[in-house]
């Protein structure tokens, strides 16, 4: 690998330049003003411009993801202010991603993300993160990352924010790359007449690293490899649209459970995707949007839980193997939603409803000691083996959930917005309904400035895992558990001119039930928490200073940590600078995190993980009207700086990846 990478970076730079410099800039001919002008469509019921979203969101466009060479959502999370994403430790190829400062432990539960309308979603585990663990961005149209509470217009799970992306792209293009570690990743986009279909195949062999054996002490050598597909097919006509969406992850090795096992560790993620929507226009001022959907979702990992002879004494026959267990999930969710909206002359209002039903989750593990035993302390516990038994991990129950919603929004006087909703949720598993109201003013100081000032609540339904974890000695469930819920407070002042955008943002959040996980003896135990709140200040900042130069920044600030979120930074940053000439265009970005902490034992000691700058650079150039290539480099310092671990068996953090080198070929067609 060490002689292809510079091979691919002289076909970068010396590859012909077919045709003359006048060609059609394709890839490089996004202005800020037309970014200003695009629509927002993840924030409420209606479409609007930035400035009167009724949140403070921050937009990716297709031209910008291609420009800044970001493969996947994670790419994107530390450019945004109040989002950060981190490796975690459950599993080498899992990435959180939090918003405004809380995570519990190190999943995704407090962001909700929606792929084409539809929301990532599981019965099994609330974390959109925990379904798909890599998003790639290869056919990716749009990204909308909304900051603070969403569940006025998605529900349960948009407590901190919500990541909208939309994967229509009307254009036929195939994308070959090659990097370091064996990386290679194939991409096929095609589109005629309403009908898109996508692929997308990516995978190396993974980084060597030397990690902690937590049994022995000891360092041992382990890599992260991992595959990945992923496919959408998509028809759409004027009215209706049809959606099918399929993905899968392989990963091995590295950390799983936060021990190091080659030969053992594997994960096997696929969940589907299918949604029929369509539209029904009585008139020019009023129509309904009906749509039917359903996820499934498979999950399949294998792990060493123990070391090598830990359970000998207590086992029957006596034996000195390490608990092995391979785990089985899954869980299927089907849904409706039926929305009418009413078009006036001063104002837009849109009533709705909407029914979600949870498959029973089925939750398997095959291990070779008897896993119920153990959790029941009923020694001695039975040794099988090569013939494991099939254990129950997850309490089988379904779930129904129902929700009606209302938004109004006004146009007061020519100068003054605002927007009103409430929705109504009941969850039949926990017999508890949420009223949720959002307030919204956004009033024009003048044409280049505005104030927005918004009141929202939204809430979490606890998840099958929460609840109903079984048969496990270290991690149980609580089927007492209530939802959780924010109230949230925020003041936004937002500038735009055609070559600049400026927000400034703070926000005050009080959550009370936060659903977290208690040590109790030595097994985790999911426990609603008394009633905190934190507060932060957010700055975000675009400037296109000519027509070859621009500058993109982002700043947050948590003012007051969660007591739960101590694995997350309370500082970030970022920076990017894009220069473009003729053919070329290349991006830098630096985005920095603060420090962190990390549970280190039983006793709640903590470990501080160091602060960090992490540097990007991409260097792209365009043969000519469909050929377009690109350089990336992600890491630049080669630095494998540490994030937080899920549990107190290590006592260093987890190890990030360094460099990595990419080229990629896209051609149109």
């Amino acid at each position: 690998m060490s002689v292809r990478l510079p091979l691919l970076l002289l076909c970068l730079v010396f590859f012909p330049a077919w045709g003359t410099d006048e060609i059609d800039d394709f890839y490089f001919d996004l202005s800020l003003e037309e970014l200003l002008a695009v629509e927002v469509s993840g924030a409420s019921f209606s479409i609007e411009t930035l400035a009167y979203t009724p949140a403070s969101v921050t937009v990716f466009t297709a031209k910008e993801i291609q420009q800044l060479g970001a493969r996947y959502l994670r790419d994107l999370t530390n450019l945004v202010p109040g989002f950060q994403s981190k490796r975690q430790g459950e599993s080498g190829g899992l990435f959180s991603v939090s918003g405004r400062g809380r995570q519990i432990g190190t999943s995704t539960r407090s962001v909700k993300i929606i792929i084409n309308g539809q929301a990532i979603t599981s019965g099994y585990v609330g974390s959109s993160i925990g379904s798909i663990t890599t998003i790639p961005l290869d056919n990716v149209s749009k990204v909308e990352f909304i900051r603070g509470p969403g569940s006025v217009v998605y529900g349960s799970g948009a407590l901190m924010g919500i990541v909208n992306i939309e994967t229509y792209q009307q254009q036929n293009f195939a994308q070959l790359s090659f990097g370091n570690h064996d990386y290679a990743s194939s991409v096929v986009n095609y589109y005629r007449q309403g009908l898109q279909f996508s692929a997308i195949f990516r995978g190396d062999l993974g980084e060597r690293y030397s990690l902690k054996n937590v049994d022995t002490g000891n360092r041992v050598s382990a890599k992260d490899p991992y595959s990945e597909s992923h496919f959408y097919l998509t028809k759409s006509t004027q009215k209706s649209r049809l959606l099918l969406h399929h993905h899968r992850n392989i990963s091995s090795g590295f950390y799983s459970l936060d021990r190091v096992d080659n030969d053992l560790n594997t994960s096997d993620r696929q969940y589907t995707m299918a949604s029929y929507n369509h539209r029904f226009s009585l008139n020019d001022y009023f129509d309904i949007s009906s749509s039917i959907f359903l996820n499934v979702r498979r999950n399949q990992f294998s792990a060493r839980l123990s070391a090598p002879g830990a359970v000998a004494s207590i086992s029957n026959p006596s034996s000195s193997a390490a608990i092995e267990a391979i785990g089985i999930t899954r869980s299927k969710q089907y849904g409706a939603k039926l929305v009418a909206d009413w078009i006036f002359i001063d104002g837009h209002l849109s009533v709705g409803g909407e029914y979600l039903y949870s498959d029973p989750v089925s939750g398997l593990a095959f291990a070779n000691f008897n896993l119920q035993q153990l959790s029941d302390q009923q020694f001695p516990i039975d040794y099988y083996d090569n013939e494991p038994l099939a254990v129950p991990f997850i309490r089988s129950d379904e779930n129904h959930t129902f929700a009606i919603f209302s938004e109004y929004q006004q146009q007061v006087t020519s100068k003054f917005n605002t927007i009103y909703s409430l929705r109504f949720d009941y969850a039949e598993n926990i017999g508890e309904g949420e009223v949720l109201p959002r307030l919204a003013f956004i009033y024009e100081l003048n044409e280049r400035n505005f104030i927005k000032a918004f009141y929202s609540q939204a809430f979490r339904n606890p998840d099958a895992i929460e609840l109903g974890t079984i048969n496990n000695s270290s991690l149980l469930g609580n089927d007492d558990l209530t939802s959780e819920t924010i109230t949230s407070t925020e003041v936004v002042w937002f500038s735009q001119r055609s070559r600049f955008y400026f927000s400034l943002a703070y926000f005050y959040n009080q959550i009370e039930n936060s659903i977290e996980q208690t040590s109790i003896q030595g097994t985790r135990v999911f426990l609603n928490h008394n009633k905190e709140n934190n507060d932060g200040l957010e700055l975000e900042y675009q400037h296109e200073l000519n027509t070859n130069f621009s500058v993109r920044t982002s700043f947050s600030r948590i003012f007051n940590m969660l007591d739960s979120s101590f694995r997350v930074s309370d500082t970030t940053g970022s920076i990017t600078l894009n220069w473009k000439h003729r053919r070329w265009q290349v991006n830098a970005s630096s985005m920095y995190m603060s420090d962190t902490e990390m549970l280190i034992n039983a006793n709640n000691d903590r470990l501080t993980l160091p602060s960090y700058w992490y540097h990007n650079a991409t260097i792209n150039y365009q043969h000519n009207d469909q050929l377009h290539s690109q350089f990336l480099i992600n890491n630049l310092q080669n630095r494998h700086y540490l994030t937080a671990t899920v549990s107190t068996i290590l006592d260093e953090g987890i190890p990030s990846r360094g460099r990595e080198l990419m080229y990629s070929l896209k051609l149109r067609f």
